[in-house]
């Protein structure tokens, strides 16, 4: 299985920390996959989440 992960941050425009998000894909040896993320907020308190399947 390939799992690739990555992150990033969210900044107002002041430069102030609004969210964080954990993104991931993964595929299978039979091509089949999942992706999704995960949003957090300043206060790293999870806030959204989507999965999907391929």
């Amino acid at each position: 299985m390939l799992t690739e992960n990555w992150e990033h941050d969210e900044y107002d425009s002041s430069g102030h920390l609004v969210a964080h998000y954990s993104s991931f894909q993964q595929v299978s040896a039979t091509s089949k996959g999942q992706c999704g993320w995960r949003k957090f907020d300043k206060d790293n308190q999870r806030v959204r989440e989507q999965d999907a399947l391929s």
